[in-house]
Order: structure tokens, then sequence, then C-alpha cells
């Protein structure tokens, strides 16, 4: 971790001396699934890149054999005793926000897509302005399966 980054769970970040922004999904053991607090985890990395004049590139990858299995579903429940609207209307807001601030990255976002991209991790990348996929990779958006409506800007 460099000084200034954002603190955060799961994601790492590495900036290289070119200025090139390595940001990895770090969930390697759930396929670098994303909890809600990844999605505000991954708009702070973008907060950090639109107030930072040194980074030139994103590069976004995942550890392990995924790139993102897109949303954690057992991990999405809203906890017993909350507010499920107030919860999911939270979620919602900030999966608007970080599509926002992917649309409107000041510098260029390659994917490297080095296994599973899924749902939202799939859909993100139609947002990023370069993706190179592995022999591994595999994209799915299994929305409609799964009775949920598309997102990301994917429909």
């Amino acid at each position: 971790m460099t000084a200034g980054f954002p603190e955060l769970k799961y994601i790492k970040l590495e900036l290289l001396e070119s200025g090139v922004l390595v940001m990895t999904f770090n969930r390697p053991k759930h396929m670098n699934s994303m909890l809600p607090a990844s999605y505000c985890e991954w708009a702070q990395v973008m907060k950090y890149v639109h107030a930072s004049a040194n980074i030139r590139v994103l590069v976004v990858t995942g550890s392990g054999a995924a790139y993102s299995a897109g949303q954690d579903l057992p991990g999405g429940r809203v906890p017993d005793g909350e507010d499920e609207k107030k919860v999911l209307w939270q979620r919602r807001n900030d999966t608007c926000e970080l599509t926002k601030l992917l649309v409107t990255s000041p510098v260029p976002i390659i994917g490297a897509v080095n296994g599973p991209a899924i749902g939202y991790g799939c859909t993100t990348l139609a947002l990023f302005d370069l993706v190179v996929a592995a022999d591994t990779a595999v994209f799915r958006t299994p929305f409609a399966e799964l009775a949920f409506c598309p997102e990301g800007c994917s429909s």
C-alpha cells in the first residue's frame, strides 16, 4: 500500500512508477465476488483516481482464477433487524455512484480479465477503454435467470 491510498479490505492497489495504478479484486476464495462493501471500496479507488494527477491509467484485474463473479449473493443479504428498503436503496445509490465514477474517469481504464467475469464484473467492462482477456476468461450476464434487473449500463 502506498501513502495516500484509501484503506481497503477487498481490493489491492499497486501504483507503478510509470503512473499505472493496478487495482486487483482480492477475494479469490469467493471468485472475487463483490460484497456491498466491495462496491464502496471500488468507488473509493475511483475517487482516488479522479483526484490524483500522477495516475496515467487504471488496470483492473482479479486475484486467483477469476476476474469477478459479480454480486456475492449470500453476502448481499440484508442483516436482520435492518430496514430492508433503506439498505437496498443505499446499495442502489452506491452502485450508481461507482458507475458514474467509471464513466467519468479522467484516465483510461483497462480490464485485464484473467478468468470468469460475471454480472457486474462483466457489465462494467463495457465502460472501460480497453479489455484484454486471457484464454480462461468467460463473460456471463445471468440477470434474467436470477430474476434480477440488468445494471452497470448493460441494458
